[in-house]
């Protein structure tokens, strides 16, 4: 079975949902495929404003040139908030 680690991030709009992502898991986003789950709206004048929200998950494992072995992660666990 394949396990992939994936974060989803709620934030007022779309970039920064991905930027706390990939602060909170220390990587840039060409280690991550980016799934936006939510747009978020802003609502009318306010009222009833939806934030978005993304799904941040880890690109398959790379192999490393030197090696030739499989890349280790830093975080093999999978997140949720």
């Amino acid at each position: 079975m394949n396990e992939h680690t994936t974060l989803e991030k709620i934030a007022p709009n779309v970039d920064e949902a991905i930027a706390q992502g990939l602060a909170e898991l220390g990587l840039d986003k060409a280690a991550v495929d980016v799934e936006v789950l939510d747009e978020g709206s802003r609502g009318l004048l306010g009222i009833g404003g939806r934030q978005a929200r993304v799904r941040l998950t880890l690109k398959q494992a790379q192999t490393e040139p030197a090696t030739g072995q499989p890349a280790k992660p830093e975080k093999l666990r999978s997140l949720r908030t």
